[in-house]
């Protein structure tokens, strides 16, 4: 891939120093823009509009650096595009999980996406629980609003060691924990262990209990989500991820 882009930066270098006869500093925003996306845009068939937002053409950069930036805009639009799930594969997911989980229940729509879902977009999110049902009634909500990279998981005899395992195969960024998982598990302690064994993202208490809050901020929990009485429990999980 490194390679790749060398050459095309090559390319792009020696295509624009052919053809721009005047200084880069002459020429205007809109100038700019046109040589950047004759040279970089228009032959791989994107959204010029798509591509340039942010980019600001007002500023000294030359043409090159100009045509490097919007390059790696190509690039990363490139990339989501291909790891975005059709709605066929989302359904499928979605029918899949409730199958595991032993649910007779099939999805034939598509939940909508909301634009407050915008946060875990792209997210690897697992939710952990010990409630086949309440499992299944989060796949397809969970499942759009990360863009089909949800997956679920039931506490039903694993030990601590082995939930541990099977949470971490998915190299999640946000695991979504239950309280209580059995007589002699709890969530927060389910979260001390994962961060022990080197769990890097995010852990959020999702649960009815609303006391198990503080023992899950305890344990290191980026928040907590009451799965019942919030309005929304999903649009409450991508609060906590909003940059604003």
């Amino acid at each position: 891939m490194a390679n790749r882009r060398e050459h095309r930066d090559e390319d792009v270098e020696n295509s624009l120093q052919t053809r721009v006869s005047m200084p880069a500093e002459e020429l205007s925003p809109e100038e700019k823009m046109r040589v950047a996306i004759r040279e970089v845009v228009d032959f791989q068939g994107l959204d010029e509009e798509e591509i340039l937002k942010g980019v600001d053409l007002s500023s000294d950069q030359s043409i090159l650096e100009l045509a490097k930036e919007v390059q790696s805009r190509v690039e990363e639009t490139i990339q989501k595009k291909q790891s975005q799930t059709t709605p066929e594969d989302m359904l499928k997911k979605i029918n899949d999980a409730c199958l595991a989980l032993s649910s007779t229940r099939t999805q034939r729509r598509l939940p909508p996406f909301l634009k407050e879902y915008e946060p875990l977009k792209g997210k690897t999110l697992v939710m952990v629980d010990d409630i086949p049902m309440i499992l299944t009634s989060f796949a397809a909500g969970l499942t759009v609003a990360t863009d089909g990279k949800a997956s679920f998981i039931r506490h039903a005899d694993q030990n601590m060691d082995e939930l541990v395992q099977e949470i971490m195969k998915y190299n999640p960024d946000i695991v979504l924990m239950d309280n209580s998982l059995s007589k002699n598990l709890i969530g927060p302690n389910v979260i001390r262990e994962l961060k022990k064994q080197g769990f890097n993202g995010d852990a959020v208490g999702f649960s009815s209990a609303p006391e198990a809050a503080k023992d899950f901020a305890n344990a290191g929990a980026k928040g907590f989500v009451d799965k019942v009485s919030s309005t929304d429990p999903i649009i409450e999980l991508a609060k906590l991820f909003s940059d604003k």
